[in-house]
């Protein structure tokens, strides 16, 4: 063969050894790519919700190793990683916050934590609060239905409850910051009607004008004496120079009792009862247990 007929089979046996070799490497890319979306992907999602009690301390358990771990805001509850599988969370004022967990076997978990100064227990129960500050002393405001007591490293106190209702319980930290918390033993809610304001008739007042009936001179002054006719003559006898020029004492103003009028002049305006309006009671529903409302 011609040099260069070997030359032209060689090319083209090159060029398809090349095409080959690109075609083997396609699957790989794929399978390739399908492994990196398997690795991002989750195995579960779980969200769970954390009470905290006042400067209540508590650690959470993961169900595995963490990988990576992101926190909230820390105003209201401080938080921290304590090992490869616990958080610590520690209640510092009310309001709520969260944290978010991977875990090295691919779970991926949301912990809300929320610090209240409220929780509930059920009758004839025990709990065990443990606090991120020294305590100076705990008191119930009822040991009938829930008791308390300080331990003895002064870094938590025991709740044991005996019935349903709700208590009080003062702490007062080692800074000398008192709190109250509000048990509420769970119970069913017995609800009965409290009278806020009895029902009451409410007075209606319109305004009214008064007026009087007067005998009055021509300017203005009265003259009820003068009334009647009789005594109207009478006056005129002694003091009108019109009808008895030689009237005895006569008037300086000149007057005549025939001149006086009579009529309903106003006097003020009163406010004058008119009526009545009826008012229900007012009350409201109350848990005659807990004192809760509706």
């Amino acid at each position: 063969m011609k040099k260069s007929e070997t030359g032209f089979i060689t090319r083209i046996v090159t060029l398809i050894m090349v095409c080959v070799m690109a075609l083997s490497l396609i699957p790989n890319v794929s399978a390739n790519a399908a492994t990196t979306s398997k690795s991002t992907a989750y195995k579960s999602t779980k969200t769970m919700t954390c009470y905290l009690a006042g400067r209540e301390r508590k650690t959470i358990t993961m169900p595995a190793d963490i990988a990576k771990i992101s926190f909230g805001s820390q105003s209201a509850v401080k938080m921290r990683k304590a090992s490869s599988r616990k958080v610590v969370v520690s209640g510092i004022r009310n309001g709520k916050t969260k944290f978010t967990v991977i875990t090295k076997d691919k779970r991926r978990i949301v912990c809300n934590v929320v610090r209240t100064t409220k929780f509930t227990m059920s009758p004839s129960k025990k709990r065990v609060i443990n606090t991120n500050i020294k305590l100076k002393y705990v008191k119930s405001s009822n040991t009938k239905l829930a008791t308390v007591k300080l331990v003895k490293n002064k870094k938590s106190f025991t709740v044991t409850t005996k019935k349903k209702g709700t208590v009080k319980i003062t702490v007062r930290y080692s800074n000398n910051k008192v709190e109250t918390l509000r048990l509420v033993v769970a119970h069913q809610h017995t609800w009965k009607t409290v009278v806020d304001k009895n029902e009451w008739d409410e007075p209606i007042y319109e305004e009214q004008d008064v007026y009087e009936n007067h005998s009055i001179w021509p300017d203005g002054s009265y003259a009820d004496e003068l009334s009647d006719s009789c005594a109207k003559q009478r006056w005129c006898a002694d003091h009108c120079i019109s009808c008895f020029p030689d009237c005895p004492d006569p008037d300086p103003a000149g007057r005549c009792a025939l001149s006086i009028t009579w009529g309903s002049f106003y006097v003020r305006t009163d406010q004058v009862q008119t009526g009545t309006r009826h008012h229900d009671a007012i009350t409201h529903k109350e848990c005659s247990v807990c004192g809760a409302r509706q």
